[in-house]
């Protein structure tokens, strides 16, 4: 087990170096729809997700290991032509 967990961080340290890590800590959180939030940009957010039916997505949950957030996130740029991400 421990030989597994070794070749685990060296596999996790050659898909994102250490130093483009983040602290990731409330990882995982479900989006409770009934109820409103204090921050307005994410209120407005929520009414708006809540117009389509791609909402039930959003409201699912699931544990993912951090390497593989730090992978996605390790792998987002700006697309200079359309500004997004």
């Amino acid at each position: 087990m421990e030989q597994e967990d070794l070749q685990q961080a060296t596999l996790n340290k050659a898909l994102v170096p250490i130093a483009d890590q983040v602290k990731i800590g409330s990882c995982n959180m479900r989006i409770d729809p009934t109820k409103n939030q204090k921050e307005a940009t994410y209120q407005l957010s929520l009414d708006i997700i809540k117009q389509y039916s791609c909402c039930n997505a959003f409201l699912k949950t699931g544990d993912v290991p951090r390497i593989c957030m730090h992978q996605f996130w390790y792998t987002i740029a700006k697309n200079e032509v359309t500004q997004a991400y």
